[in-house]
């Protein structure tokens, strides 16, 4: 390819490229795509720069990457800022507004679905904290359930569905662990119980 196309087609073909990856879910070769188009856009593109990033965003923050909030205002994305606190917090409650205060800027640029999928991040960072401000490999279930009951979400949060959370949550190798339906606790690894998403998605 770099034999054949001068930088301008490399850089269009790995926006659309990267556009199409990130749909597909395959969001480590999206992410070489659009960082590839962003890195190589020239400046004075501001526009271009900015539609770069409205899908490199959501992609490094799939992947565990979360934007500097100046880099957002540099390229007037602050829309973004609210869902990235709210994930690294691990706040639901604010991921769904973020995302649901900003839909038909989402839906028009077809990252909306993309973005439901930062939930899952969201309750990783939340149980991660859970489990380092109690200490212990063996972390009630309820305290989980304690934790979601905090952020004031419109449906009443029950064990059930925490666990099921929990389960697709190990399932999916956020966090590494087993749950223990006789004791209702989570028991998770003594090492490296929150891998990098990088090193499996």
């Amino acid at each position: 390819m770099r034999d054949h196309y001068d930088l301008t087609d490399r850089v269009t073909f790995s926006y659309f490229n990267g556009r199409k990856c990130l749909l597909e879910n395959n969001f480590k070769l999206a992410d070489r795509f659009l960082s590839f188009a962003f890195a190589n856009c020239h400046p004075i593109y501001s526009k271009n720069l900015r539609l770069i990033l409205i899908y490199l965003i959501p992609t490094g923050m799939l992947l565990g990457r979360m934007p500097k909030v100046a880099a957002l205002h540099k390229h007037d994305l602050t829309l973004y800022i609210g869902l990235r606190n709210a994930i690294i917090k691990g706040n639901i409650r604010d991921v769904d507004k973020a995302i649901n205060d900003h839909e038909e800027f989402f839906v028009y640029y077809g990252v909306f679905l993309v973005l439901e999928r930062l939930k899952v991040i969201a309750y990783r960072n939340l149980f991660k904290r859970v489990a380092a401000a109690l200490g212990t490999h063996q972390v009630p279930v309820d305290a989980f359930v304690a934790a979601l009951a905090l952020q004031d979400l419109p449906d009443e949060i029950v064990c059930d569905e925490v666990e099921c959370i929990l389960a697709n949550l190990i399932y999916d190798n956020y966090m590494k662990g087993y749950i223990s339906h006789q004791h209702r606790k989570v028991v998770i690894s003594k090492q490296n119980a929150f891998p990098k998403l990088t090193t499996f998605l």
